[in-house]
């Protein structure tokens, strides 16, 4: 195998030639170039088991057109045809009427050709429908349901891209930042670095969506980014995102429309959506639809094993608070809506053609209460997409920003023990407990006052997890100091701070088997929480049977047991999980058999 460019694809589209003359021909080299104007990464293989190993490998998201000798091809197409990333198959050869008997079994199998200049034209044609269209996209949503964890991602995707648009940029730096990175990225293509140095003279903040619609590096880039979540490379698009989403805002039409897009499905796929009617969903891809539903369906002529599909968009132009959408300058009228712009989705059914019809209707943010609640339009510093990134768990990234972050700061900045702080969570999480420590020091000598408490017993939690119970109960011991003496207003959340380093010491002494020393933590903590029925007191009497359980006075162990059981039956938090009271129920039944 070997690459005309990185052999890192971050593009959604290759290339692939195979062929024992794939390279030694100086007229096939120049006709990759030529490709390669269409689509950069281009790869060679002169074995059809390199090449099948290499197709078995690649994500269900990526999208291959392949060129085959009629030798290689009679072998490794009957094997491939079936893979979702397989779009479109050529074959060039010497025998055409020979290659086109065995190949017409395969709808995938777009043309046999025996001229350059005719397989270059075909691949033209037949890419740049596919790219426009976005008809070969597989289906690139997350669905909102509150009783599953699909919401999660649902969620998830829609915080990190208002946290993308919102975050701070320096405009000039940001834009050097990206065309030195895709200068890099193609440095052996002179048709992109054409193309980059276009876009360095040329580009500005009113035409980002015309630099999205065209097929330049830049779309290609930014909707792989955003499929395989590229935070590397999404943070560099964050200037050009904001102009994208201010122009999309500037251009929407003024009434309300309904607006078409075609595509083709596996069957899973289809079921998928069956699955999802009445549902809000998000499309993380950006979407492009037309105003002619018939010149969709003209689109849906594929012979191939997919399903067709016909999405049929509704968008009230009095809606508000949504992801932008609007008209963009085309051959054809369109319409183009941000990524992550969020539906309803209303209906399937496929009609006599056998063409499926899924109908959509465009809905606003506000639909999705937790995003209401969630989404803003003040704008982030790099410390707080940092911390973006820590509540959706990409803990390297995020300690990337916060390094990022801390060397712009000046020494007296209030936001260094913030950062030091969440740099000692994020090592904690590693179970890199040294370095955890070190940042919690450091986080210590540059905080106020107030912030000494939560500090101090995160470094507890840290010596705790390193089976250090001395130093871990002398850690949360100086947070409860630090707690008792706060004038915090709060003052229920004060106690409940005070509770919890009771209940931490406690363990930490039924860590060392310090079964009196434990109960009276526990003790002091039910005294505090004055019995009542909340779960934090519940908590405190699951311990103390615990405490009991471990000491083997199980008859004392079966009435806390019981206490704490009591108080859930009289509670009416829902903050106890059902597991953990399974878990008091278990332990009950067990001691009950020792008294």
């Amino acid at each position: 195998m070997s690459s005309i460019n990185s052999p890192e694809n971050l593009e959604t589209y290759s290339l692939l030639w195979l062929d024992n003359y794939a390279n030694s021909s100086s007229d096939n080299r120049r006709a990759q170039q030529q490709l390669q104007k269409l689509i950069p990464h281009l790869l060679t293989f002169e074995d059809d088991y390199q090449c099948f190993q290499y197709l078995t490998n690649l994500s269900i998201n990526d999208r291959i057109i392949l060129i085959a000798s009629g030798r290689f091809g009679r072998m490794l197409v009957p094997r491939i045809v079936q893979f979702r990333q397989i779009t479109s198959i050529y074959i060039y050869c010497m025998d055409k009427r020979a290659n086109e008997q065995w190949s017409k079994q395969y709808s995938k199998v777009n043309k046999v050709v025996t001229r350059l200049n005719e397989l270059i034209q075909s691949i033209e044609h037949d890419y740049t429908q596919q790219y426009s269209s976005q008809i070969n996209e597989c289906l690139s949503m997350n669905i909102f349901n509150t009783t599953k964890s699909s919401s999660d991602e649902f969620l998830r995707f829609q915080l990190l891209i208002d946290g993308l648009i919102r975050l701070k940029s320096c405009e000039l730096t940001d834009r050097s930042e990206l065309i030195s990175f895709c200068k890099q990225y193609y440095q052996s293509n002179p048709s992109e670095l054409m193309m980059i140095k276009e876009f360095q003279c040329n580009y500005q903040s009113s035409n980002a969506l015309d630099w999205l619609i065209r097929p330049t590096f830049l779309s290609r880039l930014l909707t792989k980014a955003f499929r395989n979540e590229n935070l590397d490379l999404l943070y560099k698009f964050r200037f050009f995102l904001r102009h994208l989403a201010f122009q999309l805002g500037q251009s929407s039409p003024s009434t309300s429309i309904c607006v078409y897009r075609s595509q083709l499905l596996t069957k899973e796929e289809i079921h998928l959506v069956k699955s999802s009617i009445g549902k809000i969903i998000s499309l993380n891809t950006f979407v492009r639809a037309n105003y002619d539903e018939n010149q969709c369906r003209s689109w849906l002529n594929s012979k191939n094993d997919l399903e067709k599909v016909l999405w049929i968009i509704r968008i009230d132009s009095k809606l508000r608070c949504i992801r932008p959408y609007g008209n963009i300058q085309s051959k054809i009228r369109e319409i183009l809506f941000m990524i992550g712009s969020i539906f309803s989705l209303d209906e399937i059914f496929i009609d006599n053609e056998q063409i499926w019809t899924i109908k959509l209707t465009l809905r606003s943010l506000e639909h999705v209460p937790q995003l209401k609640s969630e989404l803003s339009f003040s704008e982030l510093n790099l410390f707080q997409f940092g911390q973006l990134l820590y509540r959706l768990g990409k803990y390297e990234q995020c300690q990337k920003y916060y390094c990022h972050y801390l060397n712009q700061l000046p020494d007296n900045h209030p936001d260094l023990s913030s950062c030091y702080q969440h740099l000692g969570l994020l090592a904690e999480i590693k179970k890199q407990f040294p370095h955890s420590l070190k940042w919690f020091r450091k986080a210590l000598k540059t905080c106020q006052t107030n912030q000494h408490a939560p500090i101090h017993n995160s470094i507890a939690n840290v010596y705790s997890k390193m089976n250090d119970y001395t130093r871990a109960i002398k850690s949360y011991e100086k947070a409860m100091t630090y707690f008792e003496t706060d004038d915090n207003n709060n003052h229920h959340h004060h106690h409940q701070s005070i509770i919890t380093c009771w209940n931490n010491i406690g363990a930490m002494h039924d860590m060392k088997k310090d079964y009196n020393q434990a109960l009276e933590c526990y003790n002091k903590a039910l005294t505090i929480s004055n019995k009542n029925q909340d779960s934090e007191t519940i908590f405190i009497w699951r311990n103390i049977g615990n405490t009991y359980e471990l000491a083997k006075d199980y008859k004392q162990a079966a009435k806390s047991y019981e206490n704490a059981l009591k108080l859930i039956d009289k509670s009416s938090s829902s903050s106890v999980d059902e597991i953990y009271i399974k878990d008091i129920q278990t332990s009950l039944r067990r001691v009950s058999l020792k008294v």
